[in-house]
């Protein structure tokens, strides 16, 4: 943080939307830094936020879901409108790289990229 201060940054931006007390963790650890801690995208609703990062052009994947709020085949899957619309799970999926390796545990199931003939690690 010290060097971040000397290279002229003034503040570190969080992409957290609701979780208070994970904010409130990041603003104690940045107190006394010099940086502020700042929250663009706090309080947004999901939903639009999803869609208007798919629109411009985001690419990804999740890498780790929480099965109680969402379907564990959503891990590792890309992350576009289909899956958005809760669909992009039942179709094939078209990459380079296969089917994720999947770590499930009861809170929550993780997707390790896999490239074709890569073998994954055990669970």
């Amino acid at each position: 943080m010290e060097r971040a201060g000397r290279e002229g940054i003034a503040g570190v931006a969080f992409g957290d939307l609701f979780l208070d007390d994970v904010r409130r963790c990041r603003e104690e650890r940045m107190r006394g830094t010099g940086l502020e801690p700042l929250f663009p995208l706090w309080g947004l609703p999901t939903a639009e936020l999803s869609r208007t990062m798919v629109a411009a052009g985001l690419k990804g994947r999740p890498t780790c879901v929480d099965p109680e709020q969402s379907p564990s085949a959503f891990a590792g899957r890309t992350y576009d409108d289909a899956l958005l619309d809760g669909a992009r799970w039942r179709r094939p999926v078209r990459r380079a790289w296969r089917v994720p390796h999947l770590r499930v545990r009861p809170s929550h199931v993780f997707a390790a990229r896999l490239r074709e003939g890569q073998r994954g690690c055990r669970a």
